[in-house]
C-alpha cells in the first residue's frame, strides 16, 4: 500500500510539472492535474456509492444538484455543440446512472407500481425519437441523460430517506446561491440577467443559473426543501430561519413569477391536504385560479399593471411573450404531433427561428406539456399526463408532503415553463423522477416520520 501510494503520488508530481510546462504554449494544459484528481475522486465517490455507501450517495447527489442548474459559460438560444461545461454535466448525468444501475435489484419489485412503468414508456420515448431528430447526436445525448437519472431515481429512492435527500439538496444549493450572489456582486453583467420592459432594460438576479427564470426554479426547490425539513420537525426554526431568508432574498431577486406561484401552490397543497376539508379548498383553489387565469386579461387590465415588471398590463396578458411562442410550437407540433421532433429538438426548432417579436430568440417552448409534445409526441407526453393524474390522485387519498411538494410545483410550474423534464437535465427532474417511483409502502418507516440526529435536526 505504502509502495502504491508513493507512486501515486510521483506521477501527480510529473504531470503537474509537464502541465506547467506546456502551459507556456498551451494556457489550458495547468488545468490536467486539477481535472485528474478530480475524475479520480468522482470514480472513487462512484464506486462507494456502487456500493450503497451513504455518504457517497449524498455527496454525489450534492454534486449532481449543484451541477445540473448551473451555468458556468455563456451559451446562446439553439447551440447544441458540445463544449468543456456540457462534456461534464454529461459526465456527472452517465455517472448517476451508473450508479442506478449498481442497484438494479430492487428495480423488479418497482414494476408492480404504475409510476415506474410510465415513466419508462416517457425514456424510452425519448431514446427512440433520437433517431428521428434534426440533431440525432445532441437528441441521443439528453435521452441517455434522461434514461441516466430515472435509473438514479430508483438508488435514491432504496437507500435514502426523504429528510436525506432534502438535506443534500439544501446542503447543495445553499452553496450554489451563495456563489451566485459573489458572482453577481463582483461581477453584475455575469450574475444578473438583463429584462426588457416598455420602461428600458432591467437586471434580475441569475448567479451562476444563467437566467432569471432558471434562478428562479433553484430558488422554489431549495425554499421547497427548507418547508418540508421545517413542517416535519426536522429542521429546527434556528436553522430554517436564514436558510429561508437566503432563498426568499435570491428569489425576489430573480423576479420569477412562475417559481413564486409554483413554490406558494406546493406548500398549500401540503398544508391543505391533510385534511377532506382541506383537499375539498385546495381543489376549489386550483379551479378558481385556473378561471381567473381565463378572465385576467380581458377583465383585470388595472391589477395586472400592478403585477407586470414594466407596469404595462400587456406583459401578463400575453404571459411576456410567451403566447407567441406557444402559438409556433402549435404550430410545429401539428406537423408531427405523433412522434414530435426528437427529444430536446426544440434547441433546433425553436432555436432557428427568427420570427420572434423583437428578434427574440428561445429554444424552449416555456410549457411543459408543448415541450413534450415538440420532443416526443403524443407517444411520450400521454404516459408522463397520465403519471401527473395518479400522482395528484394519490396526494388527495394519501397525502405525502415530499412526493406531493414537487409534483405540484412541477405541474404548476410547466404552466409557463418546462423545468421539470422535456429539455436538458435539470434538477426537478431528478427530484420529480424520484418522487415518481417513491415506494408507496416502505419496509422502513416513512422517511416523514424518522428525524434527523442532532445538531440538524
Amino acid at each position: 500500500m505504502l509502495l502504491f501510494w508513493g507512486v501515486a503520488v510521483a506521477g501527480f508530481a510529473a504531470v503537474t510539472v509537464a502541465s506547467l510546462i506546456a502551459s507556456a504554449e498551451f494556457p489550458w494544459a495547468s488545468f490536467i492535474p486539477l481535472m485528474g484528481l478530480a475524475g479520480v475522486v468522482g470514480l472513487w465517490v462512484v464506486a462507494r456509492a456502487c456500493q450503497g455507501d451513504r455518504p457517497a450517495l449524498l455527496v454525489y447527489l450534492g454534486l449532481l444538484a449543484f451541477m445540473t442548474d448551473a451555468l458556468l459559460r455563456s451559451r446562446g438560444a439553439g447551440e447544441t455543440s458540445a463544449d468543456w461545461e456540457s462534456v461534464l454535466k454529461l459526465a456527472i448525468w452517465l455517472g448517476a446512472g451508473v450508479i442506478g444501475l449498481a442497484h438494479i435489484g430492487p428495480f423488479r419489485k418497482a414494476f408492480n407500481r404504475p409510476g415506474p412503468i410510465l415513466l419508462l414508456i416517457y425514456v424510452v420515448a425519448c431514446l427512440f425519437s433520437a433517431f428521428y431528430a434534426p440533431s440525432p447526436i445532441y437528441s441521443f445525448g439528453s435521452a441517455i441523460s434522461v434514461a441516466a437519472l430515472y435509473a438514479f431515481s430508483f438508488a435514491l429512492s432504496v437507500r435514502l430517506r426523504a429528510d436525506q435527500i432534502l438535506w443534500a439538496l439544501v446542503l447543495s444549493l445553499t452553496v450554489f446561491l451563495g456563489i451566485g450572489w459573489v458572482v453577481f456582486m463582483v461581477n453584475p453583467e455575469l450574475g444578473a440577467s438583463p429584462f426588457t420592459t416598455v420602461n428600458g432594460m432591467v437586471d434580475r438576479f441569475c448567479g451562476i443559473a444563467g437566467q432569471a427564470d432558471s434562478m428562479g426554479s433553484v430558488c422554489t426547490k431549495y425554499l421547497g426543501a427548507i418547508f418540508l425539513l421545517w413542517h416535519g420537525g426536522r429542521c429546527k426554526l434556528l436553522y430554517a430561519m436564514p436558510l429561508a431568508a437566503l432563498g426568499a432574498a435570491s428569489l425576489l431577486a430573480s423576479d420569477a413569477r412562475t417559481g413564486m406561484i409554483a413554490l406558494a401552490a406546493g406548500i398549500a397543497a401540503v398544508l391543505l391536504l391533510r385534511s377532506r376539508w382541506g383537499t375539498g379548498v385546495f381543489l376549489l383553489l386550483g379551479l378558481s385560479t385556473a378561471l381567473l387565469l381565463q378572465v385576467a386579461p380581458l377583465h383585470l387590465d388595472g391589477l395586472m399593471s400592478g403585477f407586470s415588471r414594466s407596469g404595462d398590463p400587456s406583459e401578463l396578458s400575453t404571459l411576456t411573450g410567451r403566447l407567441e411562442i406557444w402559438q409556433f410550437a402549435i404550430q410545429k407540433i401539428q406537423e408531427s404531433p405523433i412522434f414530435g421532433f426528437g427529444y430536446n429538438s426544440s434547441k433546433v426548432v425553436l432555436g432557428q427561428h427568427l420570427g420572434f417579436e423583437n428578434g427574440l430568440m428561445i429554444d424552449t417552448a416555456h410549457n411543459l406539456w408543448l415541450q413534450n409534445m415538440l420532443s416526443v409526441g403524443l407517444v411520450g407526453t400521454l404516459p408522463m399526463a397520465a403519471l401527473f393524474v395518479i400522482l395528484l390522485v394519490k396526494a388527495c387519498r394519501k397525502p405525502l408532503p415530499f412526493r406531493d411538494l414537487y409534483v405540484v410545483v412541477a405541474l404548476v410550474g410547466g404552466l409557463a415553463d418546462n423545468q421539470a423534464f422535456g429539455t436538458t437535465p435539470t434538477l426537478l427532474m431528478v427530484i420529480f423522477f424520484t418522487v415518481a417511483v417513491w415506494p408507496d409502502h416502505p419496509a422502513r418507516p416513512p422517511a416523514e416520520e424518522v428525524r434527523p440526529p442532532p445538531p440538524l435536526a
